[in-house]
């Protein structure tokens, strides 16, 4: 019974981004979302029942393994350490573009986890106001920002 009703509703939300299903037929590239957010908030959770519940709807869908997962560091230095987790879903993010194989991907972090986490060390003083504007001014860019459709934060 809730999985009917999950599956209703997900259909509705679905049918607002695509009422006539024509992204799904005439896909130019992937619609690229991001989940992000405080630990422990359900993003890993959310982004495998997307994934099975678009599947099951007929999508092909890409979930790329989070960035702090495939991200080897001995000791994480801060802000390297999430310099590179970061480039690691950018890179993906790039390289799904340009991929008809796919109508959707879902990242667990990218770009917008990024933004926050440099805010976060310019509150710490780890780096400086100047040095976040810059980074966030990379991450925000047009090309970088233009390759994610939605931004989803979960606490």
């Amino acid at each position: 019974m809730k999985r009917a009703l999950f599956e209703d509703r997900a259909a509705k939300v679905l049918s607002t981004f695509d009422p006539q299903g024509l992204r799904k037929s005439q896909i130019t590239r992937p619609f690229m979302v991001e989940l992000f957010g405080t630990p422990k908030a359900g993003k890993s959770t959310i982004k495998e029942m997307l994934k099975h519940y678009f599947k099951r709807a007929g999508w092909s869908v890409s979930t790329p393994t989070e960035g702090a997962e495939m991200v080897e560091w001995t000791k994480r230095h801060e802000p390297q350490y999430n310099f590179q987790t970061c480039e690691y879903a950018l890179s993906f993010a790039r390289d799904r573009a340009d991929d008809k194989r796919f109508h959707l991907v879902i990242f667990d972090r990218a770009v917008m986890d990024g933004v926050v986490r440099m805010q976060y060390y310019a509150d710490r003083g780890v780096m400086t106001e100047e040095e976040r504007r810059c980074v966030e001014g990379y991450y925000l860019n047009r090309w970088n920002r233009g390759l994610f459709d939605l931004h989803v934060c979960l606490v």
